[in-house]
């Protein structure tokens, strides 16, 4: 079985599940996949934004873990547990405190982390290789196209929401279709407190730049805003083109699903926004990006070579 601990919200769950399918597709066909939404269910307690947004989606072809205590703990064999406790010790002394270091660890150990089966991989792209271990792990990010590229028509087909689009988003979703529309995906909210500093790299001159420098390339560019703060937004961001906001009451399933149907994309740094041109089927799609994923990384495996880089 592939175990795979689903954390985050929809664009962190969204990377997790695409790399289970790759391994599921490519490298253990026919194995099970175990979603583990204990970290996630957690949080809801508290925080409403996490919760089991995956299954808004057509996903398939897994089963839904229902122990209590992590998957790793319960199902690892013990030659797994006792190869993975160096790392894991080492891991958790740095975590995000130090990514740089984080990513030195990663690379150390990244064989032995093949070796075993548990692919704990938070920063960068690792190349995933077949394990001989019954039971294997997804512990991590993997915020690389490279996990996945290979299954992308199948992801698309399945990271599709599974309902109808609010009646309320019709209109919006027409002139999406209708027009030269631009996605422009602005991350604000929990990017702003000080205990998340390293991830605001995204300011409204950033956004105004990608702007100007997107209606010099689009013929009758038509732009479409999106948010987690949509009024600061129509307040702050202000452009001498035909612009539309979302109405800030979407599910976050109909939010993707208006942003992936746009023809180009001014982005974030954030995994939704990211998700969201990955999904377009559009193929002369124009991306812009900033240059940083995060302030003290320089290289970013999510930043794709064929962006416009900000």
């Amino acid at each position: 079985m592939i175990f795979v601990e689903m954390n985050g919200r929809l664009g962190n769950q969204l990377f997790r599940y695409a790399t289970a399918r790759y391994l599921q597709e490519k490298m253990y066909c026919g194995e099970k996949i175990v979603l583990s939404f204990n970290k996630i269910d957690q949080k809801n307690k508290s925080d409403k934004s996490y919760y089991r947004a995956l299954l808004d989606f057509k996903v398939s072809g897994f089963d839904i873990y229902s122990n209590e205590k992590d998957s790793i703990i319960s199902n690892a064999s013990f030659y797994q547990k006792m190869k993975i406790l160096p790392y894991y010790l080492k891991i958790r002394k740095f975590g995000d405190n130090d990514i740089s270091e984080t990513i030195k660890i990663e690379n150390r150990y990244e064989n032995m982390l093949n070796l075993t089966g548990v692919y704990w991989f938070r920063y960068g792209y690792h190349e995933l290789k077949k394990s001989s271990q019954i039971n294997k792990f997804l512990i991590g990010n993997f915020e690389s196209s490279q996990y996945f590229n290979d299954i992308r028509d199948i992801l698309v087909d399945e990271l599709k929401p599974r309902f109808e689009l609010f009646e309320g988003d019709c209109q919006l979703y027409k002139k999406i279709l209708r027009s030269n529309s631009v996605c422009v995906s602005i991350r604000r909210g929990d990017f702003l407190e000080t205990k998340n500093s390293n991830h605001n790299v995204c300011d409204k001159e950033y956004y105004l730049r990608a702007i100007e420098l997107i209606s010099e390339r689009v013929k009758n560019p038509v732009f479409f805003f999106f948010s987690d703060d949509i009024e600061w937004v129509k307040n702050n961001i202000r452009v001498p083109y035909e612009s539309y906001y979302e109405s800030g009451k979407d599910t976050v399933y109909d939010k993707l699903r208006l942003m992936y149907s746009c023809k180009h994309f001014i982005i974030s740094n954030s995994t939704f926004s990211w998700r969201a041109q990955y999904l377009s089927e559009c193929n002369n799609k124009i991306v812009i990006s900033p240059k940083r994923r995060l302030r003290n990384v320089s290289d970013y495996p999510l930043i794709e070579e064929n962006f416009i880089k900000l």
